[in-house]
Order: structure tokens, then sequence, then C-alpha cells
């Protein structure tokens, strides 16, 4: 169940869920809870479970106006970086 989610907790990252539902309200893409489980799974997955790192996650998509959740900037920077060394590498 989604309330039981451990993020929901905190009430920081309540304030933040909330925000980003109602960016997402306001961009007549409403946040339904097939979509909340799937961005909550993705919250798990790209803040490595830490509940701070998924605030800053949804704090960065209502920044950029993103109707989804994906890894922090600069974290996705390095990820990219990384993944093109091990390929010139080869």
């Amino acid at each position: 169940h989604i309330s039981e989610d451990k993020f929901f907790e905190n009430t920081d990252f309540q304030d933040a869920i909330n925000g980003f539902a109602e960016t997402r309200k306001l961009k007549r893409a409403p946040l339904t809870e097939s979509a909340l489980k799937l961005i909550l799974k993705k919250l798990h997955s790209y803040s490595d479970e830490k509940v701070e790192v998924a605030i800053k996650i949804l704090e960065q998509s209502i920044e950029m106006g993103y109707q989804g959740v994906f890894p922090l900037k600069d974290e996705q920077q390095s990820f990219t970086q990384e993944m093109t060394r091990k390929r010139t590498e080869v």
C-alpha cells in the first residue's frame, strides 16, 4: 500500500511529493495511483533508498517541470561519463 511506503514517514518527503503532484496537475497530467507507484519505485532505485536524495530528485523534477523523476543531474552526468569511459577503454 502506497501510504505505508517508508518515505512517507518523512514530512519533507510528503511535502515534496505533494508539490510534485501539484505540478503534474497543473500540467494536466494528474498523478494517478498507478503513476505514483511507478514514481515511488524509481525514487527508491535512484536514491539508493535514501529519503533525502529522493526529496532532491522530486525537487529537481518540480524545478525543471518534469512529469517524471530522473537521477540527479550531477549523478546522471557522472554515470554517463563513467559509461562513456568504459566504452572507450574496450
